[in-house]
C-alpha cells in the first residue's frame, strides 16, 4: 500500500538519493560502509602519526638483532610544526567524515522507508537491477503523480543533469583539461556545474559570476591543498597501494585508463554503475591488445634489470643454503644478507610484472573491435591506446601533480567562462523538469534505427553511441524522445 512521505522539493536530489541508495545496496550496507570508512581512516591516521612523530628512526637504524626492542624506540609525540599541521589536517578530515556519516544516516533512513513502503522493495536490494527500480518508480508515479511525467530517460536526466552538460562541454572542445585532472573534474562536475543552476534548474549565472565562482574554487583548493596531499601520498599510497604491492608486486605494473580517457568515454545519460561496468570489461580487451604490441623501452629495461637481479639473488641464495648463519652475519653497507635477499625478491617480482607473458589466440583486428565496442570510441592502433591506457604508478604521480596544479587549471578555466555560458545557453532545452542539455534528450544528430546503430561503432556520433548504450540498459521501455 502506498504510504505518503514528504517528497524532496529538489527533485534532482530526490532521484539522486534513490540512485545512491540503490548503489549502496540497502540501509545496512550503506551505513556499514560509511562507519567502516570512518574507522579505517582513524586507525590509519593514528598509525601514520605514530610512525611520523613518535618513532626514533635514528636509534632504530642502530639497533642490532640481539638487543632490539621495538617498543623502546616509540617515544611521546614531539609536536613539531609539521606534526601539528598533519594532526590538524587528519582531525579535520575525520570530523568531516563524522559529519557526513551523521547526515547520511538521515537520508538513508528516509529512503529505506521510501523503498520499503512506496516501491515495495525490501531493505536489502540484493541482485535487483536499476531498470527494475525505475519501472517501480514509473508505476508509483502513474498512480500518485509526484512528477508530471517519468521515463527511464527522464530519471537519468534528473540524476545526471550537470554531468551531461560537462560531457557536452568537453566533447565539443569548449573546455580543455591539460593537467590537474582529478581535482579539477571534482570541482567542475560536483560543484561548479551544479551551482550555476537555480533550485528550479534554470541557468541564471552570467559569465562574470561563473568566472568569480571558478576563481573562488581555485582559492578554496589552495587552502585545502595540504590535506589533499596528505590523503593522496600518505593515506592512499603508503597505507593502501604499498600494502597491495607487497602482497602482489605485479600490481605496480598494472595498467588503468587515464582520467582524460575516462572523460572521453563518458556518454550522455550513462549512470556511474553502468559506466564502471563497461570500463571494467574494456580493461580485459585493453590488456589483451597491449600484449600484442611490440615491447616498449620500459619492458626492455625491466627485463635487463630482472636478469641482473636474478644473478645476484642466486648467489645470495646459494650462500644461505651453504650456511644459514651467514644470512645474519654477512654485512654489506650496514645491511645483512637477508635484507638484500628480501629486496631482490620484491624487485625481481616487480620487474617481472612488466614482462608478463600472456597467450591470446585472437588476432589484433578482433581484439581492437571488441575494445572499441566496450569503450564506444575509435582506437585505431597501439599508439592511440598507449596515450589513454597507462601504468597505475604514472597515474598516481598524476594525482599528486594534479593537487598542486589544479588552481592553475581552474584559473585557466575561468578565462573560458564566456564560452561556457554561451554554449550552455545555445544547447539548453527547457522542458517540464527544467533546463537540460539538448544532447541528453537524443532528439538530434541521431538515427533511431537500433539495428543500424549496432553496426560499425566508428560511424556513430557521440549522441548515437549514447542512445544505443541507453537502449541496451533499459530494454523494458522505448525511450520517449518527444518532449514537445
Amino acid at each position: 500500500m502506498y504510504t505518503k512521505i514528504d517528497f524532496e522539493p529538489d527533485v534532482d536530489y530526490f532521484f539522486t538519493c534513490i540512485y545512491k541508495y540503490f548503489i549502496g545496496k540497502g540501509w545496512r550496507m550503506c551505513i556499514l560502509t560509511r562507519v567502516l570508512e570512518l574507522l579505517q581512516f582513524i586507525i590509519i591516521f593514528t598509525i601514520s602519526f605514530v610512525v611520523i612523530d613518535c618513532v626514533d628512526w635514528e636509534g632504530l637504524q642502530r639497533c642490532s638483532v640481539n638487543e632490539c626492542n621495538l617498543l623502546s624506540f616509540v617515544n611521546y609525540p614531539q609536536f613539531g610544526f609539521y606534526s601539528i599541521l598533519y594532526m590538524l589536517c587528519g582531525i579535520s578530515y575525520a570530523l568531516w567524515l563524522l559529519i557526513n556519516l551523521v547526515s547520511d544516516v538521515g537520508w538513508i533512513t528516509k529512503y529505506y522507508k521510501f523503498y520499503l513502503n512506496v516501491l515495495n522493495i525490501n531493505s536489502e536490494i540484493g541482485e535487483m537491477c536499476w531498470d527494475d527500480v525505475v519501472m517501480r518508480l514509473i508505476e508509483v508515479n502513474d498512480q500518485h503523480k509526484f512528477c508530471s511525467e517519468l521515463t527511464p530517460q527522464i530519471v537519468a536526466m534528473y540524476i545526471l543533469r550537470s554531468k551531461n552538460y560537462g560531457i557536452a562541454l568537453y566533447h565539443n572542445h569548449i573546455v580543455t583539461f591539460d593537467y590537474g585532472l582529478p581535482c579539477t573534474l571534482f570541482f567542475f562536475y560536483n560543484k561548479i556545474m551544479k551551482i550555476i543552476f537555480t533550485p528550479t534548474y534554470k541557468l541564471t549565472y552570467t559569465a562574470n559570476e561563473l568566472r568569480s565562482l571558478i576563481k573562488m574554487c581555485a582559492v578554496t583548493h589552495i587552502l585545502f591543498t595540504p590535506l589533499v596531499l596528505i590523503y593522496v601520498i600518505i593515506i592512499k599510497f603508503l597505507f593502501e597501494d604499498v600494502s597491495i604491492i607487497y602482497h602482489n608486486p605485479m600490481h605496480i605494473a598494472a595498467k588503468e585508463w587515464t582520467n582524460l580517457a575516462l572523460l572521453k568515454f563518458s556518454e550522455y545519460n550513462e549512470l556511474p554503475h553502468v559506466f564502471k561496468k563497461r570500463i571494467f570489461e574494456s580493461k580485459t580487451y585493453a590488456d589483451e591488445y597491449w600484449s600484442l604490441a611490440p615491447k616498449s623501452f620500459l619492458q626492455i629495461i625491466s627485463k635487463f634489470l630482472e636478469t641482473i637481479l636474478n644473478t645476484f639473488f642466486s648467489v645470495m641464495l646459494f650462500i644461505g643454503l651453504m650456511n644459514t648463519d651467514l644470512l645474519f652475519h654477512v654485512v654489506a653497507f650496514n645491511k645483512h644478507l637477508l635484507w638484500y635477499i628480501g629486496v631482490c625478491t620484491a624487485c625481481i617480482a616487480m620487474f617481472k610484472s612488466f614482462n608478463e607473458e600472456r597467450v591470446f589466440p585472437r588476432g589484433e583486428s578482433e581484439v581492437l573491435e571488441d575494445l572499441n565496442k566496450t569503450t564506444r570510441t575509435e582506437i585505431k592502433n597501439f599508439s592511440n591506446l598507449k596515450e589513454m591506457y597507462t601504468y597505475k604508478f604514472l597515474l598516481l604521480i598524476e594525482d599528486v601533480f594534479s593537487v598542486i596544479t589544479t588552481p592553475l587549471t581552474l584559473y585557466k578555466l575561468s578565462n573560458e567562462a564566456d564560452d561556457i555560458i554561451s554554449f550552455i545557453q545555445e544547447n539548453t532545452c527547457t522542458i517540464e523538469i527544467g533546463d537540460v542539455c539538448s544532447y541528453s534528450m537524443f532528439t538530434n544528430e541521431i538515427n533511431y534505427d537500433v539495428s543500424v546503430l549496432k553496426g560499425d561503432i566508428s560511424q556513430l556520433n557521440k549522441v548515437e553511441r549514447s542512445y544505443l548504450n541507453f537502449v541496451e540498459q533499459h530494454p523494458s521501455e522505448l525511450i520517449n524522445v518527444n518532449f514537445d
